[in-house]
């Protein structure tokens, strides 16, 4: 049945030392409060069970038997993440994210977990229960009749003034609840000038929407003082996909192309990887703005006849810590943008936090502007 009423939500966002990103969220009668990871990179929300092992669920756990909404779907729920997974039943219950309820959510809860919610506590200050997943709703889940996505079950229902929400993060120098996420609507005060569109591209193989994911141009390192181009990846042919992830800290693309950046900007070939990101290692000095530096520009189009968007992120804001949770006291650093064998590119909270997000669920398309208190800029021609 669908609600009469449609709201505009908005609720703050933790920015754990860059590592993830995180926000409230209530389940069942009576409410119980968790902590959950922003991740639009996967379709599913979940919560650990009380019988989830304390080894691999170690803060609040879902008392099902206290919830006189929850119904039990008698089906098992399992997703499986790059480095980890999580696994229990499929179940329903009310859900009150950023003050909108939404009755018969569908959601894991969970009984066995690995990699998913412990972080290191040298980096994190805070520790998340669960996964917010906010891309398109599970196919699987959908053939079960439910719709896995939180913001999907709600547009469903009319509950949104607008079929879209919005991901403000905030830049790398801004912790605690410094951000925001909006469903319903976007906030002009988040952001600097325009927002700019981009299709979502479907599934190559399938051709249904899964990720929210854009056909990727090129890359390319550039000049801070006069635009004039360092060093390019050639032009993708065909476009490459780019996956829009705020559930991964880092980002990831072509191992060979990294090294070029690398060599462009240090003027010598990278170091060994560092074991613990994954990450090429870079001084820390990077950090610090120049006029003289250099800026990545990722460029965004279907094809050569479609409009292109030009993202462009400074490479000071793209070196990040990994011995310290500021950079002002950090003596090891990485950049940021980390290779993969993938064929793919992903584009994870190092750059996304440069940016104001927002995600049409209706016309399947995503919004780009630069967030505050960052040189990064966006346009599109």
């Amino acid at each position: 049945m669908l609600q009469e009423r449609s709201y505009y939500g908005l609720t703050s966002i933790y920015n754990d030392n860059q590592v993830q990103y995180l926000v409230n969220i209530q389940v069942g009668t009576p409410s119980q409060t968790f902590v959950v990871i922003v991740d639009t990179g996967s379709p599913e929300f979940w919560v650990p069970s009380i019988d989830c092992p304390a080894s691999q669920c170690p803060l609040v756990n879902f008392n099902a038997s206290k919830s006189s909404t929850l119904t039990d779907c008698h089906s098992n729920f399992s997703i499986t993440y790059t480095g980890g997974y999580a696994r229990g039943s499929l179940v329903t219950d009310h859900v009150t994210l950023a003050g909108i309820s939404v009755e018969n959510q569908a959601f894991g809860l969970v009984t066995s977990t690995e990699e998913t919610v412990t972080v290191d506590e040298i980096y994190s200050s805070i520790r998340a229960d669960g996964i917010l997943g906010l891309s398109f709703p599970d196919s699987n889940t959908l053939q079960k009749g439910y719709i896995s996505s939180i913001p999907f079950h709600m547009a469903a229902n009319q509950l949104l003034t607008e079929p879209i929400f919005s991901i403000c993060t905030n830049s790398i120098y801004q912790d605690g609840w410094a951000g925001d996420i909006i469903f319903g609507g976007s906030n002009t005060s988040d952001y600097v000038g325009n927002l700019s569109y981009v299709p979502v591209a479907p599934d190559p193989i399938t051709q249904q929407y899964t990720l929210w994911q854009i056909d990727t141009k090129s890359v390319s390192l550039t000049s801070a003082v006069d635009n004039t181009l360092i060093t390019t990846s050639s032009a993708f042919d065909p476009r490459i996909i780019s996956t829009i992830d705020t559930g991964t800290t880092f980002s990831y693309m072509s191992n060979d192309y990294i090294k070029s950046m690398m060599r462009a900007i240090t003027g010598r070939d990278p170091l060994e990887l560092d074991s613990g990101s994954g990450c090429y290692p870079i001084d820390c000095d990077y950090a610090y703005a120049d006029e003289n530096g250099a800026n990545v520009v990722f460029e965004f189009s279907v094809s050569d006849a479609d409009k292109t968007t030009l993202i462009t992120i400074p490479v000071n804001e793209l070196v990040e810590p990994v011995d310290s949770t500021s950079i002002q006291y950090a003596h090891q650093c990485v950049f940021s943008l980390c290779p993969t064998s993938a064929p793919t590119m992903l584009l994870g909270d190092s750059v996304i936090r440069a940016l104001y997000l927002v995600f049409d669920m209706e016309h399947k398309q995503m919004g780009f502007a630069p967030s505050l208190n960052t040189n990064s800029t966006v346009s599109q021609y």
